[in-house]
């Protein structure tokens, strides 16, 4: 089914008249460039188009932060009409786009023209999205990577209608990302505040990932750091000291996987210590 973005969408001001129906896209003015160069190849960085890495789409190669995702928005969905309009924001590489295969009016934005983006925009900046015109908006590991959390909040609110829900996941306890484009941590505290605030009701904040994939994912980032610490970049002692880190982290690993799921198997989520939050919060109507 072809989107209806016109009916959604706020034309250009600097584009020539009709430019966006016929591209079926918004233009790029005032784009913000990432300059990551994880989603880029010397190739494509000179088209200024991202390229996708297929091993993002294997389910076996996710941390326990997107699998735990997976499985939230998996669940909440379930419940969604599949005929309601869905913007999916910051949809980047669209790792979690089959999800959403079965809903007639799923439209994507983000900063860059990722293959399968419906619109290109500053998020920045107001977005291109017309006043209450979006039944359930989708921000998945996006937030985090925009510095105005007010200003998102405000623009999430305005695009929804009435009784249209919000439905994020971002993350928490988890090492900087996407430079220079990581700005927020925040607690569910503040997620609740904030959301009250703005006029959303009916939230519901959950933790994302048990105390123990807490743990495995900062052992594994402490010896990532040890694999590549300066001081022994440029001495005799850089490999033995490589082979000692690595040695360490299997032994203990080993130990982990035998002894740690007995320990651990029926530890309960915590707010407190957790990768990450998801929540769904209920514009309210007045």
């Amino acid at each position: 089914m072809k989107k209806n973005l016109a009916a959604l969408t706020v034309q250009c001001p600097k584009c020539p008249a009709g430019w966006q129906q016929e591209k079926g896209m918004i233009c790029e003015h005032g784009a913000l460039e990432r300059n990551d160069t994880i989603f880029f190849t010397e190739e494509s960085a000179t088209m200024g188009i991202p390229v996708i890495r297929p091993d993002i789409f294997d389910p076996h190669l996710w941390s326990s932060l997107r699998q735990a995702e997976w499985i939230y928005y998996q669940s909440r969905l379930q419940n969604i009409d599949r005929r309601s309009i869905v913007l999916d924001v910051g949809a980047g590489d669209g790792v979690f786009r089959s999800l959403f295969k079965d809903f007639e009016n799923y439209v994507t934005v983000d900063f860059l023209p990722f293959p399968g983006i419906d619109l290109v925009a500053d998020l920045t900046k107001r977005w291109p999205i017309r006043d209450q015109s979006i039944d359930v908006l989708i921000a998945s590991n996006s937030f985090e990577h925009l510095p105005n959390t007010v200003h998102v909040l405000e623009e999430c609110f305005r695009v929804l209608k009435p009784g249209g829900r919000l439905m994020v996941v971002i993350p928490f306890l988890l090492a900087v990302h996407q430079k220079p484009h990581d700005y927020v941590r925040h607690t569910f505290l503040l997620w609740e505040r904030l959301l009250s605030e703005m006029g959303f009701d009916a939230t519901e904040i959950s933790p994302l990932g048990s105390v123990y994939s807490v743990h495995q994912t900062t052992r594994n980032k402490m010896f990532q750091y040890l694999y590549t610490v300066e001081p022994f970049k440029r001495s005799w002692q850089n490999k033995l000291w490589q082979s000692c880190a690595k040695l360490l982290h299997r032994v203990i690993k080993a130990i982990e996987a035998t002894m740690f799921p007995v320990f651990f198997r029926f530890a309960p989520s915590d707010p407190d210590f957790t990768e990450g939050y998801a929540f769904t919060a209920r514009k309210k109507s007045f």
